[in-house]
């Protein structure tokens, strides 16, 4: 009887996403700084549907930690091709800049990936860190007198 089927699939009953499964041994490798690895497994989920985004993103990171600016700079130049206002993209991309000695076109990448992150505590941190802290708007000089 349909009381009987069970309500509820569980994880164990689908077959396993290469593309968040790759994405996953990514993380895990980068976290861990095994560098080689993390660039295998985000090739990997950067090539899958479901995760080419995010796995581009960590591509291009593990692609930095691995000392290869050049194919850091490429991996997120594909990336702002398909999505040109992925701001994590442009901050990756000016890390590459300035790693390949490049430092106009890095503040240009920053900047813009300042733009992009005004939410995110942790890219603005870390866009700081390259740049400095954004500029404060003037207040108004007071009225009256």
């Amino acid at each position: 009887t349909a009381l009987d089927a069970p309500a509820i699939a569980t994880t164990a009953d689908r077959p396993p996403l290469p593309g968040v499964h790759a994405l996953a041994e990514a993380r895990i490798a980068a976290a861990a700084r095994r560098w080689d690895d993390a660039v295998v497994a985000a090739t990997a989920a950067s090539r899958a549907p479901t995760t080419a985004i995010a796995g581009g993103r960590l591509l291009a990171e593990a692609q930095l930690g691995a000392g290869d600016p050049s194919a850091a700079l490429a991996t997120t130049d594909a990336l702002l091709e398909r999505l040109p206002v992925d701001g994590v993209a442009w901050f990756l991309r000016g890390l590459a800049l300035n790693q390949l000695a490049q430092p106009d076109d890095a503040v240009t990448a920053l900047v813009r990936a300042r733009e992009l992150l005004p939410d995110s505590p942790v890219y603005r941190a870390r866009i700081d860190q390259q740049l400095g802290p954004a500029p404060t708007p003037a207040s108004p000089p007071p009225s009256g007198g």
